[in-house]
């Protein structure tokens, strides 16, 4: 079976980098509701944050709003876990996977106060080791 997130991948197996302003900036306070049919875009204009997730086998391949999540960039600021992202649990992968979130769509200090709340409240909630396919409203996690 193809894994849909292979698209994000490079020749190397490694994730590909998204370019910044791919992402909209979410913390805004929009009244929305959600429906599986509405693209990314639209959902991103009600001011919904879009999550993905899949295991390839050792870790999880994550997108964010439809762009490939690295945690590269996020161990730069904490190392939770050297492993990755994972979910499904309170650990260090869920933390690292929350983090990482928060600093593509908010500032770092904010992103820090912050991306605890979003592991327990939606990350660690998800079902392990499953595929996942979350719509959440940012704006609590970026004040």
């Amino acid at each position: 079976m193809n894994n849909p997130l292979d698209k994000h991948l490079d020749k190397s197996g490694s994730m590909s980098q998204a370019e910044p302003e791919s992402f909209a900036f979410l913390c805004m306070d929009k009244s929305h509701s959600m429906s599986r049919k509405e693209s990314v875009e639209e959902l991103n204009k009600k001011g919904l944050t879009v999550l993905t997730g899949e295991y390839n086998g050792s870790y999880g391949l994550v997108t964010l709003n439809g762009q490939a999540l690295d945690p590269i960039e996020s161990q730069k600021v904490i190392i939770h876990s050297a492993d990755g992202f994972s979910w499904g649990y309170g650990g260090s992968g869920p933390a690292q996977l929350a983090l990482a979130v928060l600093l593509q769509i908010t500032e770092e200090k904010i992103a820090l106060k912050n991306y605890q709340d979003l592991k327990w409240d939606i990350i660690a909630k998800l079902e392990l080791d499953s595929p996942f396919e979350i719509n959440f409203d940012a704006t609590k996690y970026c004040s």
